[in-house]
């Protein structure tokens, strides 16, 4: 586990079905999952039919019982039977055995109170699960995983483990919406240097190596963005990043219908509908400025346009300041231990 931070805050994005038999002994796992604005962490997907082949069932079941404790698998002392040789008197309620229901109850009751197993330390998952990335133009960050485990394959044991692992923690706007800015910052921190250290050590080819960080970097750096209120992506419809407040080419005077909407607190559904959002806006401003002329309304959409982007330059600067103020005293020691972590895969 990383010092500092748990590998589940650095994990826990690593939102996956078992979907299907890759090869004998093997599992796919589909990874799929709805990109969600910053704050949030809802996650989307469905399994379909589960397909282990029998190798890799027994080895899943000795894999789990190996790493249950004693205690969860012992009997119980009311279980426990005395080895004398006379005969135990039973009572009334040794006879009553308990439900179907109870069983599931209590076995649900078990499972969910054990500690998940970290991935880098379970060999069965690092050997024979695949994580699966959708290739979509329209999805940024599994592009990116699939790049990063395209670079990876032949020097990973397991690429893919490695690449879900590496861009969840470097686009922590994306996938850890529950963390702190300060605490995304470190995990992100972590993740790049772990990945420099593979590009100086796994890497025969310089050149390859090369394409690596600069493909690494640019998820690093597209995040950090993000994290500051741009919108940054690699969709194939924009060229450069913008403020979140405005559109792609526009000026960075412009405030679009969405950067209103959104500032007056629009959810995702509305903002996803052009005419929801306009609706929204009007509702709003009839509720919020009772105008009675023209002049009235053009200073009051002046003045609300000039709030929106002086409150976006304060929030991209107290990020800033936050990164930096983070990544100042950052402590060596968790990127080794959360490096030392990822190198068990190789």
């Amino acid at each position: 586990m990383v010092k500092g931070i748990s590998s589940n805050s650095l994990s826990r994005s690593m939102h996956a079905h078992y979907i299907q038999q890759k090869s004998a002994g093997a599992v796919k796992i589909d990874s799929r999952r709805e990109e969600k604005p910053l704050g949030t962490t809802s996650l989307s997907g469905s399994a379909d039919t589960v397909e282990i082949s029998p190798e890799a069932q027994k080895a899943a079941r000795n894999a789990m019982l190996a790493s249950m404790s004693l205690q969860e698998i012992a009997p119980s002392p009311q279980e426990t039977r005395s080895s004398s040789s006379e005969p135990t008197q039973l009572k009334e309620t040794d006879a009553v055995l308990p439900s179907r229901e109870q069983l599931h109850a209590g076995f649900a009751a078990k499972m969910a109170n054990r500690t998940p197993t970290d991935p880098f330390d379970n060999e069965f998952h690092i050997n024979n699960v695949t994580y699966v990335f959708p290739e979509s133009n329209i999805s940024v960050s599994y592009n990116q995983h699939i790049k990063v485990a395209e670079a990876l394959e032949g020097k990973a044991r397991n690429a893919t483990l490695v690449a879900s692992e590496l861009v969840n923690a470097l686009q922590g706007s994306i996938f850890s919406g529950d963390l702190t800015v300060a605490e995304r910052a470190i995990a992100r921190e972590a993740a790049f240097r772990s990945a420099q250290y593979i590009a100086d050590n796994y890497f025969d080819n310089p050149a390859e190596a090369k394409n690596f960080m600069e493909l690494i970097t640019k998820i690093k750096d597209d995040d950090i963005l993000r994290e500051k209120g741009w919108v940054a992506s690699d969709h194939f419809w924009l060229v450069e990043p913008y403020r979140n407040y405005s559109a792609p080419g526009s000026p960075i005077d412009h405030v679009s219908p969405k950067g209103v909407a959104r500032h007056f607190g629009a959810s995702d559904e509305i903002l996803a509908d052009a005419a929801k959002t306009l609706e929204f806006i009007r509702d709003e401003v009839t509720k919020r400025a009772p105008l009675h002329s023209e002049s009235d309304a053009l200073k009051w959409d002046s003045d609300l346009r000039s709030e929106i982007i002086s409150g976006w330059n304060s929030f991209e600067r107290d990020v800033s300041e936050t990164i930096i103020q983070t990544l100042a005293t950052f402590d060596a020691d968790i990127a080794d231990n959360y490096l030392q972590r990822i190198l068990k895969a190789f």
